[in-house]
């Protein structure tokens, strides 16, 4: 169906082929404009051509397209539930809104922002060709996609908003993946929640993304991304008064990494790159603590990684104190006894005692000695254990655990938190 002329609609309800509708001039809509899921095709060749769409009721092209080389000046808002076409022509867009749902396709002429925004507000959606826009925005609350075309810039000289949600997030494409993308945001840049790749930044201001929740999938030239947040964060108590946190890196160019509290609280500063766990300490015993990491670089910090909670061991017993052999002892005998006073522990109760044979040499030997009995005895492995209501005894009963000379041993005490405490160190020399 074609309109040699200017199409106007002064009242009541045009229905419009599921064809194609030619125009051979303008469109003035004061009524009802049904697109019967056509296309409206503008094909003046000359002259200036006034589009004005926004009429009484519904007032949505289905698809457009500019084929003639006239000059178009969009009046007021314009809609297109489909395709908008350009390939010839001069068009000026309206100084509101050209929302377009369907791909914006430029393949000749020229688009003039004129101050308005393009509102990209389809599902999945592609720009082909060369275009400067006054401001162009593209907002999701679903994932969704959005394709440049390969080695095509656009520029924006006003607001470029690129926005996903949690859980939504917004990927831009190039149409030949490995290729770059050419952007140039010359104003405002409002971006969050994007997975972005092959985007070539051609602005001498770089992209900021720090807190964003933008995704580097690679090969991006002049953006800032900070570093992905590391994953598989945890958490184990060391001690009554530390805990040893966990991560697995998961980033190639981190500077270092941040112990954060749950509201962010920066509390500890890793200053190395492929660092995976840090110890945190002074911390109370029995009480417990949320935290998080987040990496970073100098382009900011990542987003934080899941946060774990652990909580300290109760304090520790009281250290064990040594009764004899006295420091220095000298012996004539492999198999001597070692007795000590037991610990104290407030908080789990006691639980077991470990005598340590030259704890620190190569040829350290480890003695347990279980509970220990306040009366009678029991038979370990490698000792008989006594004791009384304040003391406790070993006898060995193997003689290849020491050997002449200097030796040294040691008692831990472990409650049943398994929160150890250490005796000091003595010295005793044998000589048989």
């Amino acid at each position: 169906f074609t309109v040699n002329g200017n199409l106007t609609i002064s009242g009541g309800t045009f229905s419009a082929p599921s064809g194609t509708l030619t125009l051979g001039s303008g469109f003035d809509n004061d009524g009802v404009f049904s697109h019967n899921a056509g296309t409206v095709v503008f094909s003046a060749s000359s002259g200036t051509q006034h589009i004005d769409a926004v009429g009484t009721g519904s007032e949505a092209f289905n698809s457009i397209t500019f084929s003639g080389n006239a000059t178009w000046n969009m009046d007021s808002d314009l809609t297109v539930n489909g395709t908008f076409t350009q390939s010839a022509g001069t068009i000026y867009a309206p100084q509101t809104t050209l929302a377009v749902a369907g791909n914006f396709v430029r393949n000749g002429g020229t688009f003039v922002g004129n101050g308005g925004m393009v509102l990209l507000n389809g599902s999945d959606q592609t720009i082909n060709g060369t275009t400067t826009f006054a401001n162009l925005t593209k907002t999701v609350t679903a994932p969704r996609t959005l394709t440049f075309p390969a080695g095509e810039t656009q520029t924006v000289t006003g607001t470029m908003t690129l926005r996903g949600a949690d859980g939504a997030v917004l990927s831009l494409r190039s149409s030949t993946s490995g290729t770059q993308w050419k952007i140039d945001p010359q104003g405002t840049r409002s971006v969050q929640y994007l997975d972005v790749k092959d985007s070539n930044n051609v602005n001498a201001t770089k992209i900021i993304t720090a807190g964003s929740h933008v995704t580097n999938s690679g090969n991006n030239t002049g953006w800032a991304f900070p570093p992905n947040a590391p994953t598989a964060f945890s958490g184990t108590a060391a001690s009554s008064t530390s805990i040893l946190w966990s991560w697995t890196d998961a980033s190639s160019d981190e500077t270092g990494f941040k112990l954060e509290s749950a509201d962010g609280t920066v509390l500890l500063t890793v200053d190395s790159a492929n660092t995976q766990s840090v110890t945190e300490t002074g911390l109370v015993h029995g009480t417990s603590y949320t935290r998080q990491v987040v990496a970073y670089n100098a382009d900011g910090g990542s987003d934080p990684s899941a946060a774990d909670t652990v909580t300290t061991r109760a304090s520790a017993p009281s250290i064990p104190e040594l009764i004899s052999p006295s420091d220095n002892a000298l012996l004539n005998t492999l198999t001597p006894a070692f007795s000590f006073y037991r610990s104290a522990d407030d908080d789990d109760g006691m639980g077991t005692y470990t005598l340590f044979l030259n704890p620190n040499a190569s040829a350290a030997k480890t003695v347990f000695l279980g509970s220990v009995p306040t009366s009678g005895s029991e038979s370990q492995d490698l000792a008989t254990v006594t004791g009384t209501d304040d003391t406790g005894t070993a006898q060995l009963t193997d003689d290849t655990l020491l050997h002449e000379g200097s030796n040294t041993w040691q008692v831990r005490a472990m409650d049943t938190a398994e929160n150890p405490s250490d005796s000091a160190v003595r010295t005793l020399v044998i000589d048989i």
